[in-house]
């Protein structure tokens, strides 16, 4: 069984990696908007939306590991 690997679901497509990755960050923005209403002394935050998601890999790699 292989252990690293990226699944490229919309391609159908395994991508074999010969390493495990020194970082992965994962970053989702979410907004909320701010109203106040009438006789209310603190505001209310409401969903507006989120994304897009993005995920960042660093790898050390060399040709050597690519055969």
């Amino acid at each position: 069984m292989i252990d690293n690997y990226i699944y490229l679901y919309h391609l159908n497509t395994f991508i074999i990696l010969p390493a495990y990755p020194d970082s992965i960050t994962d970053s989702l923005p979410v907004s909320f908007s701010q109203s106040t209403p009438l006789s209310r002394s603190a505001p209310i935050y409401s969903y507006s939306n989120s994304g897009p998601r993005s995920i960042q890999f660093t790898f050390r790699l060399h040709r050597d590991m690519m055969t």
